[in-house]
C-alpha cells in the first residue's frame, strides 16, 4: 500500500500504518472520552466491580482515557492479525505485510488458490487470539480491583481494561460472523469446500457475505452509524473481489505459457 508507513517488522513480517489510522485515533479517543460515564456504570454492571470516577473524570483524562483504549484497541487488532499471518506463515504462506487501517487491520499474503485445510485454522486463529486478549483484560479488571492501590488509579486500570476486554471479546463475536470475506466467511467457505467444489462454496459464501452487507448497510441508514455504512461496503466489495479472484484462477489453472 503506497499510503503505508512501515513502523517495524515482527517475527519477519513487516508492519505498516495506513495514513487513515492517524484519523481514526483522535475520533475513537473523542467518542470514548464524551461517553466516559455511561461506559464506567455499563463495566461496573458487566463486571460487578464498583469504579471510582475520581480520575477518570477529571480535566481532560476522559480523552487522554479514550486515546489509550483506542491504541489498545488497535493493539488487539495488530495481535488478532499477527495469529492470523503466523498460522498462514506457518503453513508456508509468505506474508508479504500487517498494516493497520480505519477500520482495522488486513494482513497481506501471497496469492495461493485457497486450501480448506490451511484455511479454516488460519481464519480461527484471530478471532481465537481476541477472545484470549479479551479474556485476559477481564481477568486483570478482577487483579486491579482486589490489589492494594489508589482509589482512584485502580479506577483508571479496572475501567481501561474492562473497556479493553469488552471490545476485544466484540471483535471476537463480530469476526465470527459468516460475512465473507471476513474471517466467519472464511470459515463457512472452509466447512463447505471439504463437501463441494470450491468454486461453489466460494459462489455460497460470497453471496451470504453480500446478504450481511446489505443487511448492515440497512441498519446503518436507519441508525444514521457511518461506521456500519463503510463496514457493509467494504464486505460487499470484498466478497466480490475473492469470487471473481477464484474464478480466473480456476481459468488460468488449465492455461500453459
Amino acid at each position: 500500500m503506497e499510503a503505508s508507513l512501515q513502523i517495524g517488522s515482527l517475527a519477519g513480517i513487516p508492519v505498516k500504518l495506513h495514513w487513515s489510522f492517524l484519523l481514526v485515533i483522535p475520533l475513537f479517543a473523542w467518542i470514548i472520552g464524551s461517553q466516559i460515564l455511561l461506559t464506567t456504570e455499563l463495566i461496573e454492571t458487566l463486571f460487578g466491580v464498583p469504579i471510582n470516577p475520581t480520575l477518570i473524570t477529571e480535566g481532560f483524562n476522559p480523552y487522554i482515557l479514550g486515546t489509550v483504549v483506542a491504541l489498545g484497541l488497535f493493539l488487539g487488532v495488530f495481535i488478532h492479525e499477527m495469529a492470523h499471518s503466523l498460522v498462514a506463515k506457518a503453513k508456508g504462506i509468505k506474508i508479504h505485510s500487517i498494516t493497520l487501517l480505519i477500520l482495522g487491520g488486513v494482513s497481506q499474503m501471497e496469492e495461493t488458490m485457497p486450501d480448506p485445510k490451511v484455511e479454516l485454522p488460519m481464519a480461527l486463529a484471530g478471532p481465537l487470539t481476541s477472545l484470549a486478549v479479551g479474556l485476559i483484560s477481564g481477568a486483570l479488571v478482577y487483579v486491579f480491583a482486589a490489589v492494594d492501590l489508589d482509589p482512584g488509579v485502580a479506577g483508571v486500570l479496572v475501567f481501561t481494561f474492562g473497556y479493553l476486554g469488552l471490545l476485544n471479546i466484540l471483535l471476537f463475536g463480530f469476526n465470527l460472523l459468516p460475512a465473507f470475506p471476513m474471517d466467519g466467511g472464511r470459515v463457512l467457505r472452509a466447512w463447505l469446500a471439504k463437501r463441494m467444489p470450491l468454486s461453489r462454496a466460494t459462489r455460497i459464501a460470497a453471496d451470504v457475505g453480500k446478504g450481511f452487507a446489505v443487511l448492515f448497510g440497512i441498519v446503518g441508514l436507519l441508525l444514521l452509524n457511518p461506521i456500519l455504512i463503510i463496514i457493509a461496503f467494504f464486505i460487499y466489495i470484498g466478497a466480490n473481489q475473492e469470487a471473481t479472484f477464484l474464478r480466473y484462477n480456476i481459468l488460468l489453472q488449465d492455461v500453459t505459457v
